[in-house]
């Protein structure tokens, strides 16, 4: 039989190895994955050891899995364990923005706004986009062709609940730098 020592760990984005307790009776073990509340398993048979790593999982999202016991072929396997849960982290990819030398936002927590300030080298086209832990953008405040030098921008934050936030800094070719933020 598996015991119920089911683990998740070194959890990213679009990763997660899974363990657990396997019992020297069986000649192998059957693992199956899903996203909570979804109909269809993924299973994968004929693992040889009590550890799998899964990939190519959908950033922050919740996801069960269960293992059981494969015996020979004359004995049954066992059934699947209990559901163990684990999310896969919500992250945004960043590079340097050759046009920001500095971008500061502040007060972090915010209530009713936020305010960034931007030191720019050179006159740039850039997009400052609002986002939520599921990264939905919800608010892309409209920015002219901004000049070089130090700009200033306040963002009406009244409509948002309270949690977390990331403000992401885009410029026209794409590449994005974010900060994280946090509602009261």
């Amino acid at each position: 039989a598996v015991s119920e020592d089911l683990l998740a760990e070194n959890i990213t984005d679009r990763s997660a190895d899974l363990s657990w307790t396997g019992s020297a009776a069986g000649t192998g073990f059957a693992l199956r994955y899903r996203i909570i509340d979804a109909l269809d398993w993924t299973e994968i048979t004929g693992l040889a050891t009590p550890n799998y790593p899964l990939t190519d999982l959908e950033a922050y999202t919740q996801y069960e899995f269960q293992v059981k016991t494969q015996c020979s072929a004359t004995a049954s396997n066992s059934g699947y364990t209990d559901s163990e849960t684990f999310t896969t982290l919500f992250t945004i990819s960043t590079q340097d923005l050759e046009s920001v030398q500095s971008w500061e936002v502040f007060p972090n927590p915010f209530d009713q706004s936020l305010v960034v300030d931007l030191q720019l080298a050179t006159s740039s086209d850039l997009r400052l986009e609002l986002v939520d832990q599921l990264g939905r953008i919800l608010s892309v405040p409209p920015l002219a062709d901004l000049k070089a030098g130090t700009q200033q921008l306040t963002l009406d934050t009244r409509p948002l609940a309270s949690g977390i936030y990331f403000l992401r800094l885009v410029d026209g070719a794409g590449n994005s730098t974010a900060k994280r933020v946090v509602k009261y």
